[in-house]
């Protein structure tokens, strides 16, 4: 059997532009294009949005899965995201091969070929990520008694949910899905980034630590700037101060992403902007229509 890179994104038409330049910087940089299916999960899409991102990345197979609002019923929308990231915890239900799949939220750049993390070994684990490096374990918000009442342990190890190496199969068989889903119904009005939390707890540490150069926040290289113009010192994990220097995927973490006005010039909007205009977006800019 062939084997294949699936990459998948949660997502409706407000991020459209952002998926575009994740998917140039995708097809950019990832060879045998021939053997990867892009999968958009997705509650909506209009026709005429999904054609331009369609457009901006013409050498690759994407595939759209529609979801109905009822696979949610029981949980809130989310103020910036609608339901996009509970449909994370669908996808192992929605997708049919038991092939380890690639999710990207739709806020990243790829700077290198994506066949390498496919190809990393899961050793039996249902997902691998990278470690926090703000929220690096649950000890950093001790107040969330939720997390206590789930047995979860403070010194437990937290991941971001940005790039995620999943095995689907590992998935169904341990339930990891379908109890985050539980987990989000019965502590709805306390989380707020629900995908990322209820996999960290059900997992509760048992995930494959991916070197940190595949999630790199914006965030924290924010932070790294700003504390140099500062002269102040900011330390990080070596292995993680070597990845800033590197990064595999970057993720734009912050609150301001740059198709923002205020992250216009924020940390790597250049990247951003790079693969933006090969898109069917180029020369837009932040204030601009369209």
């Amino acid at each position: 059997m062939t084997e294949r890179l699936r990459v998948v994104y949660t997502v409706d038409d407000n991020y459209a532009m952002a998926l575009a330049v994740s998917l140039h910087s995708l097809a950019a940089h990832t060879s045998d294009l021939e053997h990867i299916t892009v999968t958009i999960v997705t509650p909506r899409f209009a026709d005429e949005v999904l054609g331009r991102v369609l457009e901006s990345c013409p050498g690759l197979h994407v595939e759209v899965i529609r979801t109905a609002r009822s696979l949610l019923d029981g949980l809130p929308d989310l103020e910036h995201w609608s339901v996009t990231p509970y449909l994370k915890l669908l996808i192992p239900s929605l997708i049919e091969d038991d092939e380890p799949y690639v999710v990207l939220d739709a806020d990243t750049i790829v700077r290198t070929d994506l066949w390498e993390l496919r190809r990393t070994p899961l050793d039996g684990k249902a997902v691998g990520a990278v470690q926090d490096p703000i929220m690096r374990r649950f000890d950093v918000k001790p107040e969330a008694r939720r997390w206590v009442e789930m047995g979860v342990a403070r010194s437990t190890p937290y991941f971001n949910a940005g790039v995620m190496l999943v095995d689907p199969a590992e998935c169904r068989r341990l339930g990891v899905m379908s109890e985050a889903l539980a987990y989000c119904r019965k502590y709805r009005e306390e989380i707020e980034n629900p995908d990322e939390e209820a996999v960290n707890v059900i997992l509760k540490g048992d995930w494959l630590r991916l070197e940190p150069e595949w999630n790199i926040l914006t965030m924290v290289v924010g932070t790294i700037e700003m504390a140099a113009r500062l002269g102040l010192a900011y330390t990080l994990p070596e292995r993680y101060a070597a990845a800033v220097r590197a990064p595999k995927v970057v993720h734009f973490s912050s609150a301001d992403k740059p198709w923002h006005v205020d992250g216009r010039r924020g940390p790597m909007s250049d990247l951003f902007y790079e693969h933006l205009d090969r898109t069917a977006w180029a020369r837009w800019r932040p204030g601009e229509r369209g």
